[in-house]
C-alpha cells in the first residue's frame, strides 16, 4: 500500500476539529474533579498530596526536592535521610512552605526530630510512588491490574530497572520478563475469538513493554554489528516465549541516541520469517523528536513491505529534560522541539498519518491531554475506523478519570502499569514528577484553571521550531561541540575516516627542530595497544647532542617571539583551533588507533584541545591589558612578561589535550616552547605539531622532541637555558623533576 503523505502542519484538516472541540469538551466535563469537603481537608493534611502542589509554586523547591527524591532509596538511615534533608531544602535558594518549614525543624540530623522528620518523609515518598508504580511485588500488580480490568482497562507491564551496566544483568532482566509473562499468562488467559475477527481485534489481553537497551550491558550506535547481534538473540528468545504464551510484546523507544539503532533491530528481526506474521508486537514513536514525522512515514512504508500490521504507539516523549540538556551540554542542536506547542502540533499531524494508514498499523495513541485524544478519536469518526481497531493509552496514576471516560466511549484503553522497587524505579518517578509539575503540561494547566479556550485550543508549531535546530546559545565561553554520533552521518564518516587513517599507519615521523623534521639513526615503533601486531608508525629519537641543538634554537628565536605582538600570538592559536577542528575526525582517529581511546572519549578529547587554543587565546588578550594598581601619589600597573624556553613533557593518557594545553599556555604567553610527548604517543603529538606549524608558530618558537624520558629527557630538566618545565605524568617522575 502506498503511505498517504500530510501537509507538514495540522492545518489541513479543518473537517476534524468541530468534532475534536466537541469531544474534548465532553471529556473535560467527565473527568472534572468534584471533590466534596472530607476530601479537600484530607488532601490538606496528607502531605504527600501537597508536595506537587509545593513544586509547582516555586522553581527552586522543585529543583531541590526531586533531587532529593531521586537519590532518597539510597539513603541508608534516617540520620543520612536527615542530613539530606536539610542539605537539598535548607538552601538559600529554597523558599519553603510551612509544611516543610515545620518538618525541618531539627538542629542535628541524629536527634529523634531528625530521625522523625526522616520517617515522615520516607513515607511520603513512598506513598507518592505507589500513585505512580502498579506495585513492588508481582501480587501488589495483580492487585492494579484486577482493579484496572474492573473499570474495562487493559493494560501493559513494564519492567523497572532497565538500566544495566553487566551482561549479567542484561540475562537477569531477560528472565524476569520470561517469567513475568509465563505469570500473566496464568492469570490473563488469552481469551478464544471468532475466526471472523480481524487480526487487529484478536490482540492478547495481556502485555509487556521492553526496553532494548537492557538486553545488552554494551548496546552502543557505534557497535551496531555487536550490539545487533546480541540484542537480536534476546529479542528472539523474549518473542519466541510471548507467542507460546499468548502474551503481546511492545517496545519502548528510549533516549534519541538509542533511536535508530533501536528501528534498525526491530526493522530487521520483525522481517524474518519466524516473525514476520506476527501481529501482537509493537513499537514506539515519540513526537517531540525533530524527525519523527519523517521515521513514522519510513515506519509505514516498511510496515506495508512486511505485509503483517503491528502496533506503533505514539507518545509525546519522556526525556525531553535530559536531551535538552545533554545538546546545551555539548553545544549539539537539541533533536526535540524546543517547544511544548511544537510537540503537539507534531503528535496531531501524526496521530492524522497513523490513522489515515489505518489498513497498515495499529494505532496507540499515548497521551493525557483531553485535546490529543478527541483529536485521534475526532480522525476515527471521520475516517470510520472500527473502535477497536485504535487503541488509547495512559500512563499508570496519571489520568485515571481520562482513562475510564475513553473506556465507556467504547474503546480499547490500556494502562501503562510500571511495576518493580522503588530504587530502579527512581528514575520513572522523577520523570512522571517533571512532567506533572512543568508549566506546560496539560495536567498541570488544567489544575491551574486556564481556560477552555486556551486548553484546547489547535496547537501550531512555534517558530523556532520550524526553522533548522541550532545549538542553544549560552553566555559564556563556548566549548567547541563534541560530535554527536547520534547522527548517521557522524557515525558514518568516523567510520570512513578510521579507514583512511588506517591507511597511513607505519610511516615514519621525526622530530621538528629550528623549523625543519631532523632525521635520527634511532627509530622505534608506536603500536596499537589494542593490537600490539599493529604498528601505528615509527619515530626517530634524538639524542643529547640534537637536543641541545632544539635549545639552542629556541633561545635565538626567545627575544624576537617576546616582542611579537601579542595579536599575532592570540591569532596563531585561534588559527590553531580551527585547524583542529577541521581535522577533528582524522585527529580522533590517531588516538584510537594510538592509545586505544574508545572513539567519544578520543572525540572529547579532540575537544578540549580546541578549547585550549582558544581559552587562551581569549584570556591572553585579558591578562594583556594588564591590572591598575594605583595609590595616592603612584600610577600602577601590574603586567605580565614571558618567561624564556619553556619544556612540555606530557603523557599519553591524554595525548593530545594535554599536550595542547601546556604547549600553546606557553606559546601565547611569549615562551619558546619544546615538546617533548611520552614515546608511545609520539604519533599524535607529530600530528599536533603539524598543525601548530601551519597556524604560524615561526622556527624555534615551537619545536617538537621524540627523545627518551630517562636520558634526553632528564638531560632537558636540568639544562640551565630552560626557564620553566610543564609536566604531567607519574609522582616519580614529576619529583626528580
Amino acid at each position: 500500500m502506498v503511505v498517504q503523505d500530510t501537509p507538514t502542519t495540522p492545518t489541513a484538516a479543518p473537517a476534524y476539529e468541530t468534532t475534536t472541540q466537541t469531544i474534548a469538551k465532553e471529556l473535560l466535563a467527565q473527568t472534572q474533579e468534584r471533590q466534596g469537603w472530607l476530601g479537600q481537608i484530607r488532601d490538606r493534611i496528607q502531605l504527600h498530596d501537597q508536595l506537587l502542589g509545593f513544586a509547582m509554586a516555586n522553581p527552586g523547591l522543585r529543583v531541590q526536592l526531586f533531587r532529593l527524591i531521586d537519590c532518597l532509596p539510597a539513603l541508608s538511615d534516617k540520620t543520612e535521610i536527615a542530613r539530606h534533608m536539610d542539605d537539598y531544602l535548607g538552601q538559600d535558594i529554597v523558599e519553603l512552605p510551612a509544611p516543610l518549614k515545620a518538618l525541618l525543624n531539627f538542629t542535628q540530623p541524629d536527634s529523634v526530630p531528625g530521625h522523625l522528620a526522616a520517617t515522615t518523609f520516607s513515607t511520603t515518598v513512598a506513598t507518592l510512588a505507589k500513585k505512580y508504580i502498579a506495585g513492588e511485588t508481582i501480587d501488589q500488580v495483580f492487585k492494579s491490574l484486577k482493579h484496572l480490568k474492573k473499570q474495562n482497562l487493559t493494560f501493559t507491564l513494564d519492567l523497572l530497572g532497565e538500566a544495566v551496566i553487566t551482561e549479567t544483568e542484561a540475562e537477569d532482566y531477560l528472565n524476569r520478563y520470561l517469567l513475568l509473562m509465563e505469570q500473566l499468562a496464568t492469570r490473563f488467559p488469552t481469551q478464544p475469538v471468532s475466526p471472523e475477527r480481524s487480526r487487529r481485534e484478536r490482540l492478547p489481553n495481556a502485555q509487556v513493554s521492553v526496553k532494548l537497551t537492557a538486553f545488552y550491558s554494551q548496546f552502543d550506535p557505534l557497535d551496531p554489528i555487536g550490539t545487533q547481534t546480541k540484542v537480536s538473540e534476546r529479542v528472539r528468545k523474549l518473542l519466541r516465549k510471548a507467542g507460546e504464551l499468548g502474551i503481546a510484546v511492545h517496545f519502548d523507544m528510549e533516549q534519541y541516541v538509542y533511536k535508530d539503532l533501536t528501528l534498525a533491530i526491530l526493522k530487521d528481526v520483525l522481517m524474518e520469517d519466524e516473525f514476520r506474521q506476527r501481529s501482537d508486537i509493537g513499537m514506539t514513536q515519540q513526537a517531540y523528536l525533530r524527525d519523527s514525522y519523517q521515521d513514522l512515514k519510513e515506519i509505514l512504508q516498511w510496515v506495508a513491505e512486511r505485509g503483517t500490521p503491528l502496533t506503533v504507539r505514539l507518545v509525546k516523549g519522556a526525556y525531553w529534560d535530559q536531551e535538552m540538556i545533554k545538546a546545551i551540554q555539548h553545544g549539539w542542536a537539541p533533536p526535540v522541539y524546543r517547544h511544548k506547542v511544537s510537540t503537539d502540533a507534531n503528535f496531531e499531524r501524526m496521530t492524522q498519518l497513523l490513522l489515515e494508514n489505518h489498513q497498515v498499523v495499529y494505532a496507540a495513541i499515548g497521551s493525557h491531554n483531553v485535546r490529543s485524544q478527541a483529536h485521534a478519536m475526532a480522525i476515527a469518526d471521520a475516517l470510520q475506523i472500527p473502535k477497536r481497531c485504535i487503541e488509547l493509552q495512559v500512563l499508570y496514576g496519571m489520568a485515571d478519570k481520562l482513562a475510564v471516560a475513553l473506556a465507556k466511549r467504547d474503546y480499547r484503553v490500556r494502562v501503562y502499569c510500571p511495576y518493580g522497587k522503588l530504587i530502579p524505579g527512581m528514575a520513572y518517578l522523577i520523570r512522571r514528577l517533571l512532567e506533572n509539575t512543568a508549566n506546560t503540561s496539560f495536567l498541570r494547566q488544567r489544575l491551574d484553571a486556564t481556560p477552555i479556550e486556551d486548553l484546547l485550543a489547535k496547537p501550531t508549531f512555534a517558530e523556532v521550531d520550524v526553522q533548522p535546530a541550532d545549538p542553544v546559545p549560552v553566555e559564556q565561553f563556548a566549548n567547541a561541540p563534541d560530535t554527536d554520533y547520534a547522527q548517521r552521518l557522524a557515525r558514518q564518516t568516523a567510520q570512513q575516516t578510521l579507514t583512511q587513517v588506517r591507511n597511513q599507519l607505519g610511516q615514519t615521523h621525526w622530530s621538528w627542530v629550528n623549523g625543519q623534521y631532523l632525521p635520527t639513526e634511532i627509530l622505534v615503533p608506536s603500536v596499537n595497544p589494542s593490537n600490539p601486531v599493529e604498528i601505528v608508525g615509527q619515530i626517530g629519537l634524538l639524542d643529547t647532542n640534537q637536543a641541545d641543538m632544539a635549545v639552542a634554537a629556541a633561545k635565538a628565536a626567545v627575544a624576537s617571539w617576546r616582542h611579537t605582538p601579542v595579536s599575532e600570538r592570540i591569532a596563531c592559536l585561534h588559527r590553531a583551533g580551527e585547524l583542529m577542528a577541521a581535522r577533528r575526525a582524522e585527529l580522533v582517529a590517531w588516538i584510537v588507533l594510538e592509545v586505544g581511546k574508545p572513539l567519544r572519549e578520543a572525540d572529547a578529547e579532540v575537544s578540549e584541545a580546541i578549547d585550549f587554543c582558544h581559552y587562551y587565546a581569549d584570556e591572553m588578550e585579558r591578562l594583556e591589558q594588564g591590572k591598575a594598581a594605583d595609590l595616592p601619589g603612584e600610577t600602577n600597573r601590574y603586567r605580565y612578561f614571558p618567561r624564556g624556553i619553556a619544556l612540555v613533557i606530557s603523557p599519553w593518557n591524554f595525548p593530545l589535550a594535554i599536550a595542547t594545553g601546556m604547549t600553546v599556555a606557553a606559546l601565547v604567553t611569549g615562551n619558546c616552547t619544546l615538546l617533548k610527548p611520552a614515546e608511545n604517543s609520539a604519533i599524535i603529538a607529530a600530528k599536533l605539531a603539524e598543525i601548530l606549524i601551519a597556524a604560524g608558530f615561526p622556527p624555534g618558537v615551537f619545536q617538537l622532541l621524540f627523545a627518551k624520558g630517562s636520558t634526553v629527557g632528564a638531560h632537558l630538566v636540568q639544562h640551565p637555558d630552560i626557564h620553566l618545565i610543564a609536566f604531567t605524568g607519574s609522582r616519580e617522575v614529576g619529583c626528580r623533576i
